[in-house]
């Protein structure tokens, strides 16, 4: 039984490759071990991976791609970690995109797309969520990484909206097919308690992502308290329903490693008060969005998230995790 308070965890991406397509396709197990293994030294506490598969590396070389997500299974499992599994991912940076799903794969009739996605989708939750549906190493599936990523076009969102909400309950109601019998939810942008409430029936798990500010100047003046009084209306729903609840993304980056630091105090002294495990984004240096300095890729706003460097070491005041 998961305790999922305990959870202490992080996103990873490897950091060879810009997007999770390249991730898999070119998978590389000898760097990923080194990576991982590097982590558990550096954060020895860290018992959890939160995965990122692609279905487009799985459709171009299947075979592979199955034999490698079970060996991503076992280095994880080598260094101590268990696995939330991101089946799909609906988050798009505006410099650096990482892939996934597009508006294209599930409004009907869109240039053809459509038309073809869910085949293409059952065939992958088939190969991964039905082969490991009682796998032990790993706790949920996270049905997608940040849907409902929309701008400021009310217009657009109001029309595309009910469609992704189908394409999403579809998602997971596919997973308890393949015979899940881990929890099965998704992770969506930021805390929206209307949305929490609207998608219950698909959330075994409440998985939330705490970033509480979007830059430096947010933190300025935020406190702990603050913070945690932002996870407390979740805590209420999850009481009411008997549900956990799970941080699967937090701790918003900067290009100030002192500034960052603040940060992540304040993000996990708000867990800790909350009582609510944290998968924190993310492990390393990648070439994938927001997980790199200026010339190893192109650089947002959100600045480096990154808790290990390019050369192996913990990035200054990082180690701040450890006392979490």
């Amino acid at each position: 039984m998961t305790d999922w308070s305990k959870i202490r965890g992080f996103n990873y991406q490897p950091g060879y490759g810009c997007t999770g397509f390249e991730n898999w396709l070119y998978f590389n197990p000898e760097q990923i071990a080194k990576e991982l293994k590097n982590g558990k030294r550096l954060f020895p506490a860290m018992n959890t991976i939160r995965l990122w598969p692609d279905l487009y590396a799985f459709q171009h070389a299947t075979a592979d791609f199955e034999k490698n997500f079970e060996t991503m299974l076992k280095i994880c499992d080598s260094v101590g970690c268990r696995v939330v599994v991101a089946l799909f991912n609906r988050w798009h940076d505006n410099v650096c995109d990482y892939g996934g799903i597009y508006f294209n794969h599930f409004l009907p009739g869109a240039g053809g797309v459509n038309d073809g996605h869910q085949k293409h989708a059952d065939a992958y939750i088939s190969a991964i969520v039905g082969k490991h549906a009682d796998d032990e190493r790993i706790i949920a599936w996270d049905v997608c990484n940040e849907p409902f990523c929309y701008g400021d076009n009310k217009t657009v969102t109001d029309f595309i909206y009910p469609y992704e909400a189908e394409w999403l309950r579809t998602q997971y109601k596919k997973c308890k097919e393949a015979g899940a019998i881990q929890p099965v939810s998704f992770s969506p942008p930021r805390i929206n308690i209307g949305q929490i409430r609207e998608f219950d029936d698909i959330s075994d798990i409440y998985m939330i992502h705490p970033y509480f500010g979007y830059c430096d100047k947010d933190f300025e003046t935020l406190t702990a308290d603050d913070c945690a009084g932002l996870l407390a209306e979740t805590l209420e729903i999850a009481k009411e329903t008997g549900k956990p609840v799970l941080t699967t993304e937090t701790c918003w980056g900067s290009w100030h490693d002192d500034v960052r630091v603040k940060i992540l105090k304040l993000t996990f002294e708000a867990h800790k008060k909350a009582g609510i495990g944290y998968i924190a984004h993310a492990l390393c240096y990648s070439r994938v969005a927001d997980l790199h300095n200026a010339g190893d890729g192109p650089t947002g706003e959100p600045g480096n998230l990154c808790f290990i460097c390019k050369d192996g070491s913990v990035r200054p005041g990082h180690d701040i995790f450890n006392e979490y």
